[in-house]
């Protein structure tokens, strides 16, 4: 099996590496015919040369006051409609000597030819001009505007803030993100077109379906590993039997809920549990397809799918039809069991007493995936809650959906699972969708339903601090429950 169904970023289009300085001037007369045909290039490259300035005080917002400022921008968007080429002679002229505000000017009318490619606008017209197609199709197949001849990304902006507004900053004044992900610790992925799920119906909500899987402290197996460093640790796997009895009913409840994803929880996949699920998506495509499933990914839950000591805890999001991987997150961060919450969770049968760390592979980086329902990205578990390890880079690379994975006790409104996802809505405006399974719940003893599922997004009415959150709660393992995260 493969480990990814995607079209990676080259390895220099993300990079930390900065060019040798250059005037914008000096770049643009280099590159003067290609940049005449590629509005998303030139974009970049003085969005670069664009200084944080103006917008620390009120020079950006009184320039977009005045009427010649305004004509200048949308005279870049005329031209380029009538001659499907930019005049990079008369930029440069306009650009000398350096001025903050020409080059601000000139941004704005960029940024509305690049409106024809962008995902939530439609201007069939202006996208029919030969290099909007060019470009589109490049954003279609690399999920970035911009050509590799220019370093980082140009995406679109795909969500807007849970915050309530005020004055703009740089970032805050453009209809697409900007980024050279210095830090390293995010690889940006486009899905191929044969996994690509179909965006929702008239810019519907995405509903997504979360099933426990696991019911039990029978269904996993915890056990506590002394590690070569002298710490103990611990590692968490399912119990292939029962997750494999319940995998074909699970399948069709989720067949038949109109979701487009699911979401099963940290601790409920394996090696072998990962070559069954890939074999029953496969083997029932035919029926689905001809029932109408709605459900096109699947995030099997997380765990040791690899034969390693210590193994990752690997979350892989696998293709409906194929069973083939989309793409595979590991967990970044560890999460560290105390001797109060092992005998407070009820754990203490299977890991007796004094705390025990994580004993998995870490990993590096995180995944973020450019598809036809947004930007997406897998966090487990405590990987939400170490904003400082990848946190605040998801945040620039402007999430849509931030998919949690957990093993923890059931979900409450106000716990830290919340607290983790309030940066993710407030400051960007991403759904963060959490699930978790059963096991927890029941080694505490709580006969009853069981919160499974959490989902926090932002709110439509942004002027306040507010903001989406549903739970669901469930009794057994095989239940299917759904929420529609609707576009606010």
């Amino acid at each position: 099996m493969s480990d990814k169904v995607v079209h990676p970023v080259a390895d220099d289009v993300v990079s930390s590496q900065v060019a040798p300085p250059a005037s914008v001037c000096q770049v643009l007369g280099a590159q003067k015919d290609r940049l005449a045909r590629d509005p998303a290039d030139l974009f970049a490259i003085l969005y670069d040369e664009l200084s944080e300035e103006p917008f620390l005080g009120y020079d950006a917002a009184q320039w977009a006051a005045e009427k010649s400022f305004r004509d200048e921008a949308e005279k870049f968007r005329v031209d380029f409609s009538r001659d499907a080429r930019l005049d990079i002679d008369a930029i440069i002229s306009m650009l000398q000597p350096h001025s903050d505000r020409s080059l601000l000017a000139a941004l704005n009318g960029l940024n509305k030819i690049l409106l024809a490619v962008h995902p939530e606008f439609d201007d069939a017209d202006f996208r029919a001009l030969g290099p909007m197609e060019s470009i589109g199709s490049r954003y279609r197949r690399t999920g970035r505007l911009n050509s590799g001849d220019v370093r980082g990304l140009l995406v679109p902006k795909l969500t807007r803030p849970g915050r309530p507004p005020g004055p703009q900053k740089k970032a805050d004044g453009f209809d697409f993100i900007r980024l050279l992900n210095d830090s390293g610790k995010i690889e940006f992925i486009r899905a191929g077109e044969d996994v690509d799920p179909a965006p929702p119906p008239n810019a519907g909500p995405v509903r997504v379906a979360f099933a426990p899987m696991l019911g039990s402290l029978a269904d996993v197996s915890l056990v506590r590993t002394h590690r070569p460093d002298g710490a103990d640790g611990y590692r968490l796997a399912p119990i292939a039997n029962p997750v494999r009895n319940r995998m074909q009913r699970v399948l069709r409840s989720l067949d038949k809920s109109g979701a487009i994803l699911a979401i099963l929880p940290e601790g409920s996949l394996s090696e072998d549990l990962l070559e069954i699920w890939a074999s029953e998506l496969k083997g029932t495509a035919g029926n689905a397809r001809r029932d109408g499933s709605q459900l096109r990914w699947i995030l099997a839950g997380t765990g040791p799918c690899v034969s390693s000591d210590p193994p990752p805890n690997r979350a892989v999001l696998l293709h409906r039809y194929t069973g083939q991987p989309v793409f595979q997150q590991d967990k970044i961060n560890g999460f560290t069991l105390t001797d109060g919450q092992i005998h407070s969770w009820g754990l203490a049968g299977e890991l007796g007493n004094g705390m025990a760390y994580e004993d998995i592979q870490h990993g590096l980086s995180t995944i973020v995936c450019e598809c036809n329902i947004g930007r997406i990205a897998i966090s487990i578990c405590e990987d939400l809650g170490r904003p400082a390890a990848s946190g605040s880079d998801l945040q620039r690379f402007g999430l849509t959906h931030l998919f949690v994975p957990v093993f923890s006790q059931p979900l409450r409104k106000r716990g830290w699972e919340r607290i983790g996802a309030e940066p993710h809505v407030f400051q960007v405006g991403t759904w963060v969708c959490v699930a978790n399974s059963l096991v927890v719940g029941r080694a505490q003893g709580k006969a009853g339903p069981v919160n499974i599922a959490l989902v926090v997004g932002p709110h439509s009415e942004s002027e306040e601090w507010r903001y989406h959150h549903a739970i669901k709660k469930c009794v057994h393992p095989e239940t299917v429950v759904c929420v529609d995260l609707r576009v606010p």
